[in-house]
C-alpha cells in the first residue's frame, strides 16, 4: 500500500522533497529510505530526515484509506508537533547543547514553511 497506491506514492514523493530541501540534500523515495530509515547522513541531518519520515509515517498509519486526506499541511503540523516534543523531552533529560541546537534549527526551519 505505501508504494502501489497513487495518493501515497505523490505523498512520499512530496514528504522527501520537502526533506531534501530542509536537509540540502537527497533523500531518496525509496522504501529502504523512508521505511527502514537506511541511509547516511550525519547525525543532525539524520535527526531532521528521521522526524520528518515518523510525521509521514503516522499521518500514513491514521490516514491510509480512501478518501485520502494526505496533505503537505497535516504532515507539516505533524513533523512540527514532533519537533516540539523532541525539544521538551531533550530540555528534560538535559541534553547536551549541540542536541538542543539542533532541534531549534529544525524548528526554524519547519517554521519557514508554514
Amino acid at each position: 500500500m505505501y508504494w502501489y497506491c497513487e495518493h501515497v506514492a505523490h505523498f512520499w514523493k512530496m514528504v522527501t522533497s520537502t526533506l531534501s530541501e530542509m536537509l540540502g540534500r537527497d533523500l531518496p523515495c525509496t522504501p529502504t529510505a523512508t521505511l527502514l530509515n537506511i541511509f547516511q547522513y550525519s547525525k543532525s541531518e539524520k535527526r531532521i530526515a528521521l522526524s520528518g519520515l515518523t510525521a509521514a509515517k503516522k499521518i500514513l498509519a491514521q490516514r491510509w484509506q480512501p478518501p485520502h486526506t494526505l496533505t503537505r499541511s497535516q504532515w507539516l503540523n505533524t513533523f512540527l508537533d514532533l519537533t516540539v516534543a523532541d525539544i521538551f523531552f531533550a530540555r528534560m533529560h538535559c541534553a547536551c547543547e549541540t542536541t538542543l541546537a539542533t532541534w531549534s534549527e529544525i524548528y526554524t526551519k519547519l517554521s519557514t514553511f508554514f
